[in-house]
């Protein structure tokens, strides 16, 4: 089993990588991003992205409830119906599933020495 990571931003060619992927003779998952749907989503709603910035440089996107909602309608709704439209196309059968459908990913929080 491969694990295929295919990312969002803005040069994804997802046409393309999907064709790759039907060459593939072994089962695979794909994880995917929607990061540039996700914040041209948010800019048609009228909602402003926050991006805070830690003291060490690192920049993350602030989740308020607004932005998880526009996170699951661009990865969970839009983006993940594309990829399985597109893999369906290519005779790949596909179903689209997120971390929330059934608690398919599930992890067990562990104490720090």
């Amino acid at each position: 089993m491969m694990l295929i990571k295919i990312g969002g931003g803005e040069q994804i060619n997802l046409e393309a990588a999907i064709a790759d992927l039907a060459t593939l003779e072994q089962p695979f998952i794909i994880v995917h991003g929607a990061n540039v749907l996700r914040d041209r989503l948010a800019q048609q709603l009228g909602l402003e992205k926050t991006v805070l910035t830690s003291v060490s440089g690192y920049a993350s996107v602030f989740s308020d409830q607004d932005a998880i909602d526009v996170i699951m309608m661009s990865y969970s709704g839009l983006r993940n119906k594309q990829i399985v439209e597109l893999c369906q196309r290519k005779q790949i059968n596909a179903v689209g599933l997120t971390g929330l459908a059934t608690r398919v990913f599930a992890y067990v929080k562990t104490a720090r020495p």
